[in-house]
């Protein structure tokens, strides 16, 4: 871990040293010319097998929304898509210790079970189009699959096309309960020593004709909502949109109705047509990495730099939440909080230095 922090401090440094250098001495008329496509490919993350837990996973976000995609824990033969968005939050009263009044809280797993058994498997997050792609062989078939957060909609989109049997893979969305994540992590270990945690209510699913969900309430009265929705083409390939919603983010006040906004997201989302949400998602994306261009003669650390610049352009946006210990993904850990001190700090002295400081 020091290690790691020494070499991205060094990092910054020549990043920083290249950019100022090149604001200093660049000549009026010097054009950069870069096939952006071609360059970030070798910059991609690649998977011979399905990671096999969060700390492998291949991850997609906008600043809101993301989803961190690795082999499920509890069901065999299962993709796990797991769900996080950055401003669902418990509130209790500050009398309740933070981690487990005012933390970050779980929201639930997209599954997606081939019919048949995996037989192999290869995913690559695709840096310049800031979306995973994978294939799956399995004993019935195969399926081919690709996954991206557009950057202007509250949306996950998920596409997949199978050949053989697999055209009947079971693609469901299974809630999470709210529970601190410092609980789920403490309570195999006892619990927290002189607490006992009150956990939320339980969650309820709904359905409004094709949109499926479930709805969380909290303890403080208002809630948050997670709803998807598949449609097939006449191909064959289904396209999954789902979205997590919660009004109290917005308003700051108790309020129900968190699974109203969420519908209203996945119709909207269903009137946009897919090439004009991917046309304006890659966009964003496209002009995200230009204005951050530094040449490094090391391949590992070139490699270290643009994967970190992803990973920032994924956990936040701008006008989007500050990015907390998480991000736009989720996890049970110790720590599920933001902290307004040097992990911020750190974070965000990165902006600065590659022309992101909106």
């Amino acid at each position: 871990m020091y290690f790691s922090f020494l070499r991205t401090c060094f990092l910054i440094f020549l990043v920083s040293f290249s950019l100022n250098l090149g604001r200093t001495h660049a000549k009026p008329g010097v054009e950069l010319r870069v096939n952006w496509p071609s360059y970030l490919a070798k910059h991609d993350l690649i998977w011979n097998k399905i990671p096999k837990d969060y700390f492998e996973g291949a991850f997609v976000g906008n600043g809101i929304l993301g989803t961190i995609v690795f082999q499920d824990d509890s069901l065999a033969n299962t993709l796990r898509f797991e769900i996080g968005r950055t401003d669902v939050y418990d509130h209790r009263s500050l009398e309740t210790p933070v981690a487990y009044g005012r933390e970050r809280l779980p929201i639930g797993q997209l599954l997606l079970s081939p019919k048949g058994k995996i037989v192999s498997s290869q995913l690559r997050t695709d840096l310049w189009n800031a979306e995973i792609r994978g294939q799956i062989k399995t004993s019935a078939g195969s399926l081919t699959f690709r996954c991206f957060v557009p950057s202007a909609q509250e949306l996950i989109v998920l596409q997949v096309q199978a050949t053989g049997a697999e055209n009947e893979a079971n693609i469901q969305f299974r809630p999470q309960l709210a529970d601190s994540p410092r609980f789920i992590v403490k309570k195999p270990l006892g619990g927290e020593k002189g607490f006992t945690y009150v956990h939320n209510p339980p969650f309820e699913k709904f359905q409004t004709g094709k949109i499926q969900g479930a709805t969380q309430t909290l303890l403080m009265g208002d809630d948050y909502a997670t709803a998807w929705t598949e449609q097939k083409s006449r191909s064959g390939e289904r396209t999954i949109l789902l979205t997590v919603a919660n009004r109290w983010a917005k308003h700051r006040q108790a309020a129900h109705g968190s699974a109203e906004d969420a519908i209203k997201t996945i119709q909207a989302g269903l009137k946009i047509p897919m090439a004009e949400m991917e046309k304006s998602h890659r966009a964003w994306w496209h002009a995200y990495y230009p204005a951050s261009f530094a040449s490094i003669p090391e391949a590992r650390l070139e490699s270290f730099y643009w994967i970190q610049l992803y990973k920032l352009g994924s956990a936040t946006h701008p006008n989007r939440p500050v990015i907390d210990l998480m991000g736009p993904w989720f996890k049970p850990t110790q720590w599920p909080c933001l902290w307004m001190n040097l992990n911020v700090q750190l974070t965000y002295y990165t902006f600065g230095i590659t022309n992101h400081s909106d």
